[in-house]
């Protein structure tokens, strides 16, 4: 099945409506994204029109083929049932350092995309810092250091 793409400008955020099957079409998606958005701080992706999606492992596959931090916001528009699809693809995506979101609609998705940045950072170094207590608690606790010392005899 084919898909379809239309672009357009939804207030102050470029939107792209995605229509038709997408599972063996991701990198076509992503290229023609990238280059019809450049040089913009945010784009929304509405794919309430998709009528088949890739499994996880295509994604997460799709994932790792592109730069592992984007600039840019990505601001998912998708219909409520699929949430948890998108959840999964939220986790995937924000691991490589993305900033993507899942909406309900557009002018939430436009507004999160015109809104201010310092949240969004002071969550990301907030992250930062648990991660680095649990490395440095992970190694403690996974240390193979002698309790005591022994002797040997010659």
């Amino acid at each position: 099945m084919s898909f379809k793409i239309a672009c357009l400008t939804h207030e102050k955020a470029t939107c792209f409506q995605v229509f038709g099957g997408i599972a063996n079409h991701l990198d076509s998606i992503a290229l023609y994204v990238m280059a019809k958005a450049a040089g913009k701080p945010g784009v929304v992706l509405d794919i309430r029109a998709v009528t088949t999606r890739p499994g996880a492992d295509k994604v997460f596959i799709h994932i790792l083929k592109y730069h592992t931090v984007c600039l840019r916001k990505i601001a998912l528009v998708d219909v409520k049932e699929n949430r948890r699809y998108w959840l999964l693809y939220e986790r995937l995506v924000r691991t490589r350092g993305y900033q993507v979101r899942f909406f309900g609609d557009i002018e939430m998705a436009s507004e999160w995309l015109s809104g201010d940045d310092a949240a969004l950072n002071a969550s990301r170094s907030l992250f930062s810092f648990a991660s680095q207590v649990l490395t440095v608690l992970r190694q403690i606790l996974n240390s193979t250091h002698p309790l005591h010392a022994t002797s040997t005899s010659r």
